[in-house]
């Protein structure tokens, strides 16, 4: 483990490098991400791509700018101390999933070697890691996506016991390496396996699960979310996707919404959850909707229900590590004072529960079939989110943005 960073050095470093990055707090005071520049990937997704040095040194500087808080005040997380913690913890993560990695560079702890290792590949990009960092880390993310592609079918199909789970998390890997590094490799096959979503996609309710239609005639939340994750991504690195994709994708976020404003969500109609309404409301944002009421009533339910390891409703299904990464990228996404309480409360629950050698047990009903390295996947992830290396936390200011003349909370 490296030592600990002196921090008013780093500070000051901080703002010597805020010449290469946004300047997130000016422009997040009405909540959500700082645009991108009009050269390209934002300067936290890396800047101009092939200039490394610019590259370590934006990723170093986002790893110490815990400041992003819009006009939420000061958070817990601005402490020394706090900053010392999180990044230790984030360390020692890293260094426990690198070590699970096979020889041939996948990842596997319980079945679907597709998704492991995209849940994985995420990870590494989401930590600022890149595959031609000379790093333990960056061999290590060059290794898994290697063997990715070589998973992929001639038909665009990637998947094996993990289903159309592979499918979406193995996608949507490619696709966010894509956006950072431009490597072709990653993304000539982008357009093939987005067909397969075209093929698969329910044409009433227009979600997927587990098989895709017509061999699986239903739809839910968990599978589906991962799906538009991956269709959002594509989009972003360059791929055209079909309209009716995205608006079928629409159709089925009504279809299990509820609330006054639908901004409620269930894992199929009728079956609201903070876990599922978590992923709706991010859906919403990556498909382009980041303010109104919708969003409003969205953020207001996962604050009732903060990152709190106590609460029976934090680890149903999938467990709480699940829920707290996706509505991590939600509340980040909408900013303002519901970001701010979120964040404050998700970094010591994390670090609380985290154990000494770096990973995060799985928790929930699914527990087993689930296992540890994806939790410690989706618990890394969460950690990451503000560093905002992912492209899928940066999404496009353009079109419309609101499901309302209604403003949201700042």
């Amino acid at each position: 483990m490296r030592k600990s960073p002196n921090y008013p050095a780093t500070a000051i470093w901080i703002l010597v490098l805020g010449l290469f990055c946004n300047d997130l707090n000016a422009q997040r005071r009405g909540g959500g991400p700082a645009p991108r520049p009009s050269g390209g990937l934002s300067s936290v997704t890396g800047g101009i791509v092939g200039q490394n040095e610019h590259l370590s040194r934006n990723r170093r500087s986002l790893r110490f700018s815990f400041g992003d808080r819009g006009d939420a005040g000061k958070a817990v997380m601005s402490s020394a101390e706090m900053m010392r913690m999180q990044e230790a913890s984030r360390e020692r993560a890293m260094s426990w999933l690198t070590k699970q990695q096979k020889e041939d560079g996948y990842w596997e702890h319980t079945h679907g070697r597709v998704a492991h290792t995209g849940m994985a590949i995420l990870c590494y990009l989401s930590n600022g890691d890149l595959p031609a960092d000379h790093t333990k880390n960056g061999k290590a993310l060059s290794e898994g996506l290697a063997w990715l592609l070589t998973q992929i079918r001639d038909n665009g199909a990637l998947q094996d016991g993990d289903r159309m789970y592979g499918q979406a998390i193995g996608t949507l890997a490619l696709s966010e390496a894509y956006s950072l590094t431009k490597d072709p490799a990653y993304g000539k096959p982008l357009d093939d396996l987005i067909n397969v979503f075209l093929k698969t996609q329910n044409p009433e309710t227009g979600g997927w699960r587990y098989y895709g239609y017509p061999t699986d005639k239903k739809s839910d939340t968990s599978v589906t979310g991962w799906v538009v994750m991956a269709i959002q991504s594509a989009k972003m690195a360059g791929v055209k996707i079909p309209e009716e994709l995205s608006e079928k994708n629409e159709v089925f976020l009504k279809h299990v919404s509820t609330g006054k404003a639908g901004g409620i969500y269930g894992y199929t109609a009728g079956k609201a959850k903070p876990s599922t309404t978590s992923i709706g409301m991010y859906c919403q944002q990556l498909m382009g909707t980041r303010k109104g009421k919708r969003q409003d009533e969205s953020a207001s339910y996962l604050n009732m229900h903060r990152p709190d390891p106590k609460h029976s409703h934090q680890v149903v299904g999938c467990g709480k590590y699940h829920y707290w990464f996706y509505g991590t990228y939600a509340m980040y996404l909408h900013g303002g004072r519901s970001w701010a309480d979120w964040d404050d409360k998700l970094h010591p629950a994390l670090i609380k529960y985290q154990e000494t050698d770096g990973h995060w047990k799985s928790e929930g009903p699914h527990a087993k079939k689930t296992g540890d390295v994806i939790a410690t996947c989706w618990a890394i992830m969460a950690l990451n989110a503000k560093y905002r290396c992912l492209p899928i936390l940066n999404p496009k200011a353009g079109g419309s943005s609101s499901d309302s003349n209604e403003p949201s909370e700042g």
